[in-house]
């Protein structure tokens, strides 16, 4: 399972949990897609880091920037995903 599934599994139970638990295979797919569609754009939106966490980041790092290190791995996983639903 991709971190996006992951993030769109878990925005829908904590939208329906208490009022719809259901597995995620059951849930319909046009709400799976819109779940996944807001998780891309968080993760979008958290692209790029903030000074604290790219400094906190930094520290553990030697030969890279924690905002490169950070970015370049949401890239990967943004366009994973756009690669397999264009």
């Amino acid at each position: 399972m991709t971190p996006l599934e992951r993030m769109a599994r878990a925005a829908f139970t904590a939208d329906w949990a208490a009022e719809n638990p259901q597995p995620w295979d059951q849930v319909p797919h046009e709400t799976r897609l819109r779940y996944r569609s807001i998780a891309f754009a968080v993760l979008a939106a958290i692209r790029e880091p903030d000074d604290g966490m790219e400094a906190a980041g930094d520290k553990w790092l030697a030969s890279a920037s924690c905002r490169a290190v950070w970015s370049a791995m949401l890239e990967a996983a943004l366009t994973d995903e756009e690669t397999k639903n264009p």
